[in-house]
């Protein structure tokens, strides 16, 4: 860093700039908005209404005309007696201006829902500055926390103090310190004096690499350089502007949800279909009875103008749009207090056995307050959430995706845990074996005594491999005579550790019961950890040496990664038997960095490595630049320089070039070719898909310069300095041997003279008092997931939701995490979303994707022809240009007679020489096609017959070898030629003869390789391998949507993208969208990356991340308390702040204390979500049959059988009332087993042809009663009072009568009221009864009571009181007003018309069971089909 030391903007300064920022871009979104049109999504642009508005404009004229012509009607009939007319289109207006005014508030209050949440945390952000001194140190991570994808953090001056800053909290002018390698979070500019030149300015997703060109330059000797620092610049623009910027402008531009498209085809069939066609009908019928009988029908403006103003107005949105806002506020303020309430207790997240709860599972007693206060909140916009533009209910009662885009802290625990621990026992194998053969019931002794013999077979075979190679290559091993009878005294133990489950306290465990027989070569890796990994105090220097090597594997231009998670191993070393008080007999002296780059010039030298073919595999593989780190200590009892201990950590190939000897927990012995290779095997597989990192310790008696702890040792990367196969030199001159023969007696290679190691003055004896060591053992660790997701997936799968992991890892890594998670990591279950296209010369690949700064290659193609390099896929080869034919060297693939097991591996045979080159991939005509696999199939087989990949071979080595493998392959000894081309290899070409394993059902292969020449050779043959994929699923996020359209839609049903960047995700997203699935996003809202995100899905969950620990023994977690700890003085604490300001488009967001189950957010939400759906299904069949009605009395000559006030009364009160009354259905104990459909075919015949057939059998015959009623009323009362009985027409009434509708509005008017009312009643009780069968759609009443349904059950007491009240009071009202001749009474009504009324619903019942029955069948049916296709991945080119 520069001299100079800034102390940056104070806690208030900064907090007051940042609110400025906010407060400035909310004025500019309201100025802006003014005069700009809201932008409507593309789903409903061939829908000529608005999608969000409850209340289109063709509704509102409707209605204002239907009240203009009933006061026509009224103007034209010019009697006083018909002022209900006045009453009606009163009524008519007050509700039209009424669903102007809430469907224009809940249009205007969505659109500015953004806006006010952004107040809402405008006015806190405001209280923090009042109440806020400044935050103490102490309130932010530490320093030198493990980098996550999922929090983003930035070294800031804050006070004067260098602090750990969340990014969405960077305010302009503040003074960052930018670590090499690490990703630009805004524009930046460097801080320098004018003297030193132009600063440098770097944009936000940049790569910032101070690489000199210096440290670039390779090195012939051991080098010395200084630390690439962290280096102070000047933000120039605040990075959350641009996030609240993209919240406030796209924040409304969401899809259209299931429910809102279902809404918007109802109105379109409501409006162009159903109400056209009956108004037609109705005029027509009108009219014609008026022109036919015109003396026995009413007014002609009754007749033209107001019957078929009654037919249409049910079909008119009267309370429609009140009762659409009211469900859906109802229904978000409910989940909001089971939410709310679900904060405060102490439930386990996701239980394994919540499917199989009887009871719903949201067992919180939910107060109607509660309910209340979050719906007057949501109401008047005002909830905590986002109502309208990210409705809750909706949403999570309807997703069929639900997609997390972070791994660590979210799906997993923020650190890795161990997994494996590699090292050598002494243990006799027999002593080690014995107790797992006595668990092994189906072992008898007969097959131990085999095993035991075959084992001999093979070590003896082995060793004298071993021997021909060693007596080959004499100067440069040691040739030592020994008897061939004589085994290893040592063998390799790796155990497997598993962490305990969440609460029970367990923590890491070993998986074998007796782990402590190795307790003695356990212990020294758990000194290492406590002194060197876990050390507090050489913590810094660690941070700047891993940002170093970062820096440089990214300006190589080649595939390399670093290990820059530092892992916390203390559990490990606890587990060991080690207390935090250990180390303190220790105290740090010095710490020693070296690494070693990948050497470019050696692979540059041979045809194959050009710059494009380098950049074309460098997406498949990725390496770890070999480095390690050493810390010298003393104990605390003596502060001599004879007490030095030196504990190294590091990568397996730089740890092993510095080590000759090995602890096998008794004694030291010295490292064999064999147990290096054993080494690097589990080195490089674990490297894989997991972290792995390797441990050694010598002791020291002389001194290391102070100058070089401050410097980084960089080894010079040409083949005379690989310590695995020279002869290295102790500290005090005696050469010891780095490789010894199998069969060799273990001698130690160090004896007591290492205390006579002199003072050490340059870097080639840095590095040399780093050799010589003793090597421990290894430790693999891998992300583990958290129990709850493991659940909560699992409950997902029943649901018949998918669950889409978005990794940003390569394919091996996700799919082996994703397999702990539980998702299908099987053929044809992932995709890539990185694109095939090689990226730019001057870009390289980070979580963003491409990013400025460095460069890498991109994926080979499937049929790509090089400068050099020539692919072949149908013969599955790989050739470069002037290499010869595999005929010329002699080597001729397997015989087709002969077939592999199922279990056989590929072998993938390579030869390398400077003229010719071929790599061949050999496989069996039997089995097909090479396979694709998952990484969960990894394998290498380590067999008598393999070769130590990383030992040199003269010629005649490399020709038994090859003898022999193609002698069992049906290739004759004579293969090999003594005149090809590797009889031309001298002492000083050495060929490489390696065998990779690859499985049958594997994509990736193994490497073991100490010289990246080989592996970057091996990698080619992996890409070659990699392009035969028979799954045939595309690859890069542009060739998504035309594998969709062209090939199948295998990509939408995968759980797995894999190289996920966020621009990446956020497509893939809204490609899922347009094929109708509804998706739900959980992300953390610590990554500043996820806004867009989480503004493209339907609804967004942000969780506040788990924070990776520096240390678990020193951890210090105060600034991971909550706000609601901390007094009102302090405010908010700095993560909590950071945490309002990332959730603002999230509509629910959880601390990582809080108990939220999103299974029972998701059966809450499905069961109210259904209950809706329920509501406004049986409220547009009620409206539909009262049009019918009118209809049906036009139709048979009768006078209209409810006037226009009953029509009111029933579309305002009675039917609304009812269709509520579903909300209060229980919570169903299948909800959570049912298929959720897609956001896609909403206008479907079939679909439509289905509820016409439920209408005409559960509503029409109603109807006909209703009408047969009223007629049988009407006719009797005729009888009664006419003074010519036969007069009387059934339909038609007094026929002699001369008044209009032939007396029944004037002289036996009262008998018409009568009528009507008995109708209207009748209906009531009709809809209540065919309401039993909404309660639950999908349940007989004999097995579900409808009567659970409390709110139901009281609703119908209510309905029917109110009619009966409406009876009497509509009576009196008439009879107050007019004056008939004749009067009647319910007395009058004549008993078939009582029975078929009454008697009805006792037929009615049976008949809606038999229609529920048939809805059940075809309900069971599609949800067999849907969940077949849930579960099936099958696509075009599958080979099953």
């Amino acid at each position: 860093m520069s001299s100079q030391d800034p102390t940056g903007l104070s806690t208030r300064e900064a907090l007051t700039r940042l609110h400025a920022v906010i407060e400035g871009e909310i004025r500019s979104y309201q100025k802006e908005k003014n005069w700009k049109l809201e932008q409507v999504p593309r789903q409903c642009s061939s829908v000529s209404y608005q999608p969000y508005c409850t209340l289109h404009w063709t509704s509102a004229v409707q209605l204002f005309v239907a009240a203009i012509l009933i006061l026509i009607c009224y103007g034209a009939i010019n009697d006083s007696s018909n002022y209900q007319l006045v009453v009606e289109a009163i009524v008519i207006v007050l509700l039209l201006l009424t669903n102007l005014y809430v469907s224009g508030s809940d249009k205007k209050l969505r659109r500015k829902e953004m806006q006010y949440q952004a107040e809402q945390m405008l006015r806190i952000l405001q209280g923090c500055i009042t109440s806020c001194t400044g935050w103490d140190e102490k309130l932010y991570p530490d320093l030198h926390t493990p980098l996550s994808r999922s929090v983003s953090m930035q070294w800031t001056y804050r006070d004067g103090t260098l602090v750990n800053l969340p990014c969405h909290l960077l305010v302009k002018d503040d003074i960052i310190a930018l670590r090499p390698g690490q990703l630009v979070p805004a524009k930046v500019k460097e801080i320098k004096v004018p003297e030193e030149g132009d600063s440098l300015v770097l944009k936000a997703g940049e790569l910032y690499n101070p690489c000199t060109p210096e440290i670039l330059h390779e090195v012939t000797d051991a080098t010395a350089h200084e630390p690439m620092s962290p280096t102070q610049f000047r933000v120039l623009e605040t990075p959350y502007a641009q996030i609240l910027r993209q919240c406030l402008w796209h924040g409304t531009n969401r899809p259209i949800g299931l429910l809102e498209n279902k809404r918007l085809v109802c109105n379109r069939l409501m409006e162009r279909w159903i109400l056209p066609i009956v108004l037609v009908l109705s005029l027509l019928t009108n009219v014609v009875r008026y022109v036919v009988l015109k003396e026995e029908m009413g007014h002609w403006s009754t007749m033209i103008i107001l019957i078929p103003v009654y037919c249409v107005l049910p079909l008119l949105p009267l309370v429609v749009p009140i009762i659409w806002i009211i469900g859906n506020v109802f229904g978000v303020a409910k989940l909001m207090s089971c939410f709310e309430k679900s904060k405060q207790s102490n439930k386990v997240l996701e239980s394994l056995q919540t499917m199989e709860e009887t009871d719903t599972l949201i067992k919180h007693e939910v107060t109607w307050m509660s309910v209340w206060r979050h719906f007057k909140a949501a109401l008047f916009g005002k909830c905590e959430t986002l109502t309208r533009t990210a409705n809750i209910m909706q949403t999570l009662g309807t997703m069929t995706e639900l997609c997390c885009v972070d791994k660590t802290g979210i799906l997993s625990w923020p650190n890795p845990s161990v997994e494996k621990v590699f090292f050598f026992s002494s243990l006799p194998p027999d002593e080690s074996e014995s107790e797992d053969e006595t668990l092994d019931d189906d072992d008898t002794e007969d097959e131990s005594e085999e095993r035991e013999e075959r084992s001999v077979k093979i070590a003896y075979r082995g060793r004298k491999a071993q021997k021909m190679q060693s007596k080959e290559n004499d100067s440069v091993f040691e040739e030592s005579s020994h008897d061939d009878d004589c085994f290893p005294e040592c063998h390799v133990e790796v155990l497997d550790l598993t962490e305990g489950h969440i609460g029970s306290g367990a923590g890491l465990q070993f998986d074998d019961p007796n782990w402590q027989r190795h307790m003695t070569s356990l212990k020294p890796m758990g000194l290492n950890i406590l002194v060197n990994t876990c050390n507090m105090d050489a913590m810094e220097k660690r941070t700047e040496f891993i940002d170093h090597v970062t820096c440089i594997a990214n300006q190589q231009h080649l595939p390399l990664v670093t290990r820059r998670q530092r892992v916390c191993l203390c559990d490990l070393a606890r587990l060991i038997g080690f207390q935090e008080q250990a180390s303190e007999a220790f105290e740090l002296e010095q710490q020693l960095a070296t690494y070693r780059k990948v050497p470019i010039s050696a692979m540059q030298s041979e045809s194959m490595y050009n710059t494009k073919f380098r950049k074309a595999m460098s997406f498949h593989k990725k390496y770890t630049l070999p480095h390690m780190m050493s810390v010298v200590v003393s104990t605390a009892v003596s502060n001599t320089t004879d007490a030095l201990q030196m504990l190294t950590e590091g990568t397996a190939e730089m740890v092993l070039e510095a080590c000759t000897d090995f602890w096998d927990g008794a004694d030291i012995s010295p490292l064999a070719r064999n147990d290096r290779k054993k080494i690097l095997d589990f080195y490089h597989r674990a490297s894989l898909s997991a972290y792995c990192c390797a441990f050694a310790y010598r002791p020291l008696s002389g001194t290391i310069t102070s100058g070089f702890g401050q410097s980084y040792i960089e080894m010079p990367t040409t083949d005379n300095t690989s310590l695995s196969t020279q002869e290295l030199t102790s500290p005090l001159g005696t050469p010891v041997r780095s490789n010894v023969s199998l069969g060799k007696p273990r001698k130690s290679s160090g004896d007591s003279s290492y205390d006579r190691m002199t003072d050490i003055q340059d870097p080639d004896g840095v590095f040399r008092a780093q050799t010589g060591q003793i090597f421990i053992g290894m430790v693999a660790m891998q992300y583990q997931a958290k129990e709850d997701m493991v659940g909560l997936i699992e409950n997902l799968e029943h649901a018949c939701i998918r669950f889409v992991h978005f990794s940003p890892d390569n394919e091996l890594k996700s799919k082996v995490f994703a397999e702990k998670v539980g998702l299908e990591v099987g053929w044809n279950c992932h995709v890539s979303l990185r694109s095939t296209e090689t990226p730019p010369e001057h870009k390289v690949t980070t979580q963003l994707g491409y990013t400025n700064k460095s460069s890498l290659g991109s994926l080979a193609k499937k049929k790509q022809q090089d400068n050099n390099v020539v692919i072949d896929i149908d013969n599955l080869q790989v050739k470069f240009k002037g290499s010869k034919s595999k005929d010329d060297l002699g080597v001729t693939p397997l015989k087709e007679g002969k077939k592999l097991q199922a279990t056989k591996s590929l072998d993938i045979l390579s030869f390398t020489s400077d003229e010719e080159t071929s790599i061949k991939l050999t496989h069996s005509k039997s089995v097909g096609e090479i396979p694709k696999c998952s990484p969960g199939d990894l394998m290498v087989d380590s067999t008598e017959e393999e070769v130590n990949e990383t030992t040199p071979l003269t010629l005649s080595s490399t020709k038994e070898k090859l003898q022999k493998k193609t002698s069992g392959s049906g290739v004759t000894g004579d293969a090999v030629e003594p005149d090809s081309g590797l009889s031309m290899a001298t002492k000083e070409e050495v060929n490489y003869f390696r065998t990779r394993h690859v499985s049958e059902t594997c994509t990736f292969s193994t490497v073991t390789s100490e010289d990246f020449g080989g592996s970057m050779m091996n990698s080619l043959a992996e890409s070659a391998f990699e392009i035969t994929n028979r799954a045939k699923l595309p690859r890069g996020i542009g060739n998504i949507r035309p594998h969709l359209e062209n090939v199948d839609n295998v990509p939408l049903l995968v759980p797995l993208f894999t190289d996920s960047t966020p621009d990446a995700c956020r497509e893939m997203i809204a490609i899922m969208q347009e094929y109708g699935e509804i998706v739900c996003c959980v992300g953390s809202t610590a990554n500043v990356y996820n806004t867009g995100i989480f503004l493209q899905a339907d609804v967004s969950i942000g969780l506040e991340p788990l924070y990776p620990q520096v240390c678990q023994q020193h951890s210090d977690d105060e600034y991971l308390r909550h706000s609601s700890s901390s007094t009102k003085a302090q405010g908010l604490l700095p993560l909590d702040l950071s945490h309002l300001l990332a959730n603002l488009p999230c509509a629910l967001t959880f601390h990582r204390d809080d108990k939220i189950s999103i299974i029972d957010m998701i059966k809450e939400a499905r069961s109210l979500t259904q209950a809706f759906i329920n509501c406004f299904l049986f409220l547009m069949n009620c409206q539909i049959s009262i049009s019918i009605l009118q209809l049906l009395a036009c139709f048979l000559l009768l006078p209209p059988p409810m006037t226009g006030s009953h029509i009111l009364w029933l579309s305002g009160v009675v039917v609304p009332l009812l269709s509520i009354s579903f909300f209060g259905t229980p919570m169903s104990k299948k909800i959570m087993k049912m298929a959720p459909g897609k956001n896609a075919n909403h206008l479907d015949p079939q679909v439509v042809g289905q509820y016409i057939v439920y209408f005409i059998f559960k509503f029409l015959p109603s109807l006909l009663v209703c009408v047969l009623v009223f007629a049988l009323c009407l006719y009797y009362f005729c009888l009664e009072e006419a003074a010519n009985p036969n007069h009387c027409h059934f339909l038609l009434g007094d026929r002699n009568h001369t008044d209009s509708w032939n007396g029944w509005k004037e002289d036996y008017s009262h008998g018409l009221l009568i009528a009507q009312n008995l109708v209207v009643f009748l209906l009531v009780l009709y809809f209540v009864t065919i309401s039993l069968s909404f309660v639950y759609p999908l349940k007989h009443l004999w097995k579900q009571h409808p009567f659970n349904n409390k709110l139901w059950s009281l609703v119908v007491v209510t309905v029917i009181l109110l009619q009966v009240a409406y009876f009497m009071f509509d009576v009196v009202i008439w009879q107050s007003s007019q004056s008939p001749l004749y009067k009647f009474s319910l007395g009058d009504i004549p008993m078939p018309a009582w029975l078929l009324g009454l008697l009805w619903p006792l037929l009615l019942v049976p008949i809606c069971e038999i229609v529920k029955l048939y809805e059940i069948r075809l309900h069971v049916r599609y949800q067999k089909r849907a969940k077949l296709q849930f579960g099936t991945k099958l696509g075009m080119n599958s080979p099953f």
